[in-house]
């Protein structure tokens, strides 16, 4: 009363005939899909890994970039505590302009 219902596909080629069945198809197709799933799995995990990498680097880049800009300004502030000097006392007041531009 049931009759199973199979697709299968068959050709011929210069190597030989060969046939599959609907079964083995699915059996293909599911390990394709298995295999893929896995490549994309890996490449996700690689990217995220230099990601998490590149966003270390420019952590420490501006870490560096703000030590640079901070000893900048204190070079500025201890010039224009020098620029509020006659030239002559200048010598005498640097370790004065040392101290309060820090």
């Amino acid at each position: 009363m049931s009759e199973e219902q199979s697709t299968s596909v068959s050709a011929e080629t210069a190597l030989g005939k060969f046939s599959i069945s609907g079964a083995q198809i699915n059996t293909i197709f599911t390990i394709f899909g298995f295999v893929l799933t896995c490549l994309i799995v890996w490449v996700l995990f690689h990217h995220q890994e230099d990601a998490r990498d590149a966003a270390k680097e420019f952590t420490l880049a501006v870490k560096e970039l703000s030590a640079a800009q901070r000893e900048s300004s204190v070079i500025g502030r201890e010039q224009n505590c020098l620029m509020r000097f006659e030239a002559k006392d200048r010598a005498e007041r640097a370790e004065f302009c040392k101290q309060v531009s820090r």
